[in-house]
């Protein structure tokens, strides 16, 4: 709980701003910047307590917890994360901090959503990345990233063979993810139209 307390308790203050985050670490260099400037007093005008608290994909001591805290991305006035805990994607009223709609994937969801015209690109350890309309949840299309849907138990979860284990990142129009974390399984990298969901390349050679 306490991770989740934190990541909402930043985003409040960014939030006064009008630049939009729409991707993790806000755009796909992972730059981190904004050209919006600081205000110099913040003010805390509302705190999301998630249900549950993050659960890390490994339990050990990692030297890159890359999993221990929600990420948020914003846009249009919402801001979005997912859950590693329940599988959800979350929506929330970025002036209130209010639930606008939620969407269960089938498995940890433990990456940045990305933002782009009018849709939310979701990464799921399901195998699939998901496109929903960024304004009720609805789902528009899904994208299995593996060569087939088989499952493994994972930390008491059975998750794909092939996670998406990493945010989105979108680029002239372009988005990329890739599905898999063990090369002697294969690891997909996508280019994708997205729109469609249809398939501009793939390292499946």
């Amino acid at each position: 709980m306490r991770f989740g307390i934190l990541i909402f308790t930043f985003f409040c203050s960014i939030q006064s701003q009008s630049a939009d985050w729409p991707q993790f670490k806000a755009d796909a260099g992972r730059t981190g910047y904004t050209p919006e400037p600081l205000a110099e007093d913040l003010n805390l005008r509302w705190v999301y307590h998630p249900a549950h608290a993050p659960m890390p994909a490994w339990q050990a001591e990692m030297r890159m917890p890359f999993d221990h805290a929600h990420q948020v991305t914003v846009a249009e006035g919402l801001a979005f994360f997912g859950s590693s805990a329940d599988g959800k994607v979350y929506a929330l009223d970025a002036d209130t901090g209010k639930e606008k709609w939620t969407f269960f994937t089938e498995g940890p969801v433990r990456f940045a959503p990305a933002y782009w015209n009018g849709k939310v690109f979701a990464p799921s350890d399901d195998g699939c990345l998901y496109c929903l309309n960024a304004s009720n949840g609805s789902l528009i299309w899904k994208k299995r990233g593996g060569p087939n849907s088989d499952l493994i138990l994972g930390n008491d979860r059975m998750i794909s063979h092939w996670p998406v284990r990493g945010a989105p990142a979108i680029v002239d129009d372009i988005l990329y993810y890739a599905a898999g974390i063990w090369p002697s399984e294969g690891i997909f990298i996508y280019a994708i139209d997205p729109e469609t969901g249809e398939t501009l390349w793939v390292n499946d050679d």
